[in-house]
């Protein structure tokens, strides 16, 4: 019976294992295409902004880093590393603005001033001596110093075991575990530093057009293209001087025409451009935005909130103006890379035993430090357009644009230099007229660079 009941197990077991593997679908072939496709990353912010750039350039004929006509162009990016949810999403866009727009003034003072400092060091080491993996220990220890210094440990040692002991404390707990040992047998370690300095002016340095890219999972970059040029220099020049300008056109347009007439527009376009008003003379019209977090019913915190915000966007535009007319940089960079291969012996202290100690490391540090300041007198300078965008995560982005000409600061120096008058002039009366401001994202194609 029992025979039998082993039987039937067996035969079943057989019958399962068959059926499973006549059943088992063989393995479908692998397709080295589909791999690769799947191993390409996805398209980045990034690359949408440096695509953008790219056709952008080639629609404007220019080539970067080359002079050309007396112009040299250079670009930048920048990745916000929020989403557009986040609360202060907007400030971080006008941040990741003044990155853009830093890194590329820094290509072009390294284009011009940079200076280069490199050291490389080889080491190399190989000991395959019969003794190259005993280990000695320290002679100073058989010395007749040594021998003191083990005595004094000894007596130190023994007084603390008493005095622990003393306090009900067990001294074998607190036992120093003796010091490893290890021997180097092969060593071959690469090391190489770079580093790189630059110092010079951005005076004539001015930013043509700001693009920005989004990714379907939110990731965000902003890039920036400048721009510099002689007659943009010694215009520069020319106004910090005090100075009419040599750089002049014989018509230009009204200031109301640089003024973007959409939201997507507005939102778009940071930084200052030169423009030539309606006489023909050259002025800074200067685009800047910032933001507030504030989102609650009160409207009295609501309007403190904006008006800081737009106190801050005013502050940043006029800075931008100062750092066409003046800035300096100060930028250094440094790299080190090594590759450490080394072989060795390491004697455990408490045990004695001895095993290998391979390392194989590869270092790559970098660090970047970078300044720039600007001064200059800024007088005549208006706001031409107040701004207020709701975003599309509920947050407000606030801006201005503020423009400087010949013919404001010639009114503010005029204004100065007003002197009491005993004889009383009759007013002249004016007519005020309020025009509507648009509440106006892609840069505004503000420059025709040929004029420089």
């Amino acid at each position: 019976m029992k025979n039998n009941i082993l039987l039937k197990l067996l035969l079943t077991i057989g019958l399962s294992t068959v059926y499973g593997y006549a059943n088992t679908a063989p393995a479908e072939p692998i397709e080295p295409k589909v791999v690769n496709q799947e191993s390409i990353p996805t398209v980045s912010s990034r690359d949408l902004v440096e695509q953008s750039i790219e056709q952008y350039a080639n629609k404007k004929n220019i080539v970067f880093g080359e002079l050309s006509k007396g112009k040299i162009y250079f670009y930048a990016t920048s990745t916000i590393p929020v989403g557009p949810t986040n609360s202060q999403w907007a400030k971080y866009r006008t941040i990741a603005y003044e990155k853009s727009m830093l890194k590329a003034q820094k290509e072009f003072v390294k284009f011009l001033y940079q200076k280069m400092e490199t050291e490389t060091i080889q080491k190399f080491y190989d000991n395959q001596s019969d003794n190259a993996r005993d280990i000695k220990d320290d002679p100073k220890i058989h010395s007749k110093f040594g021998e003191i210094f083990t005595k004094l440990q000894t007596l130190v040692g023994a007084q603390l075991d008493k005095a622990l002991n003393d306090l009900g404390i067990d001294p074998s707990e607190y036992n120093a575990v003796p010091r490893d040992q290890r021997k180097k047998t092969f060593q071959d370690n690469f090391s190489k530093k770079m580093m790189s300095k630059s110092m010079g002016s951005l005076a004539g340095v001015l930013p043509i057009q700001t693009i920005e890219g989004k990714t379907k999972s939110g990731g965000y970059s902003l890039g920036v293209v400048i721009v510099y040029s002689e007659k943009l220099k010694q215009l520069a020049s020319d106004i910090t001087k005090r100075k009419l300008p040599l750089l002049t056109k014989k018509t230009g347009n009204s200031v109301k025409v640089f003024i973007p007439k959409d939201n997507h527009t507005l939102l778009g376009t940071f930084g200052p451009r030169i423009i030539f008003l309606e006489d023909g003379t050259p002025a800074i019209i200067s685009y800047a935005q910032w933001s507030h977090n504030y989102t609650g019913k009160r409207e009295v915190k609501l309007e403190r909130r904006r008006e800081s915000a737009q106190k801050t966007a005013m502050m940043l535009a006029d800075t931008q103006i100062v750092e066409f007319l003046s800035a300096k940089m100060t930028a250094t960079e440094e790299r080190t890379i090594s590759a450490v291969s080394e072989e060795a012996v390491l004697k455990n202290g408490e045990t004695g035993d001895i095993n290998d100690d391979d390392i194989e490391r590869l270092i790559d540090i970098a660090q970047e430090h970078t300044k720039k300041r600007a001064k200059a007198k800024l007088q005549g300078v208006a706001t031409v357009k107040k701004w207020r965008v709701k975003l599309e995560n509920g947050n407000e982005a606030i801006g201005v644009i503020r423009l400087w000409s010949y013919a404001g600061s010639e009114q503010a120096s005029q204004i100065k230099k007003w002197k009491s008058s005993n004889k009383p002039k009759a007013a002249k009366k004016t007519n005020v007229k309020i025009t509507s401001q648009e509440e106006v994202r892609t840069g505004l194609d503000v420059m025709d660079t040929n004029d420089f």
